[in-house]
Formats: structure tokens, C-alpha cells, sequence
């Protein structure tokens, strides 16, 4: 690059030169400063839906995990039920029946509760 001396130019130019200089110098500064806002702009947009998405898929997660766990306890009583009729559990058989078939014995009294 050519360097220009002071004394090659006249007085009037240099500081012309010097205004010009400083104004560009400035000018590519604030063109950095406004591309990194521009810049950290796009990462938050980019970001947000993302948090949303996270948020709703823990959201189907919890509920998930909700269901999963209603579906075992009712797997453990058809468990609990299957084992005792396989064992040949008298007085499990026979409430069992008399629960399905609404019998009861002479005599006996039943009492239903709602759940």
C-alpha cells in the first residue's frame, strides 16, 4: 500500500482525508456492532420455538408416563387374579363368581359399595 505523507498533499486535504477515514472507520464498526445484534437475534428466534417443542413433548412425556403407570397397576391386578386362579384359590374362585354372576348364598346378605 502507498503511504501518504502530509507533506505530499496540501493542507486543505488532509484533514478531509482524516474526516473520511474516521467517518468509514466508524461506519464499519457500527456495521459489526448491528450484524452481531442481527446475529444474536436469529440465535434467540431460532431458540424459542425449540424451548417451546421441549416443553411440549415433557409435557406428552408426564403423560405418558402417567398412563404407563396407570396400565401396570392394572396389569398387577389381572397378575394378582391370574395367579390365584391358576393356584386354585377356593375362596378367591368363589367370590370371583359370585362378584360376575350377582349370586348369593341363602340367607346372606351383600353389600355393594361404589368405587
Amino acid at each position: 500500500m502507498l503511504r501518504v505523507e502530509r507533506e505530499d498533499l496540501p493542507e486543505i486535504a488532509v484533514p478531509l482525508l482524516e474526516k473520511r477515514s474516521r467517518w468509514m472507520r466508524n461506519l464499519v464498526r457500527a456495521a459489526g456492532a448491528m450484524l452481531c445484534l442481527v446475529l444474536g437475534g436469529l440465535a434467540v428466534a431460532w431458540a424459542m420455538p425449540q424451548q417451546r417443542k421441549l416443553k411440549e413433548k415433557e409435557l406428552k412425556l408426564l403423560q405418558i408416563q402417567r398412563e404407563e403407570a396407570t396400565v401396570r397397576r392394572e396389569k398387577e391386578i389381572y397378575e394378582i387374579r391370574r395367579r390365584a386362579l391358576l393356584e386354585g384359590d377356593r375362596e378367591f374362585i368363589e367370590t370371583e363368581a359370585r362378584d360376575r354372576l350377582d349370586r348369593c348364598r341363602p340367607g346372606e346378605r351383600v353389600f355393594r359399595f361404589v368405587r
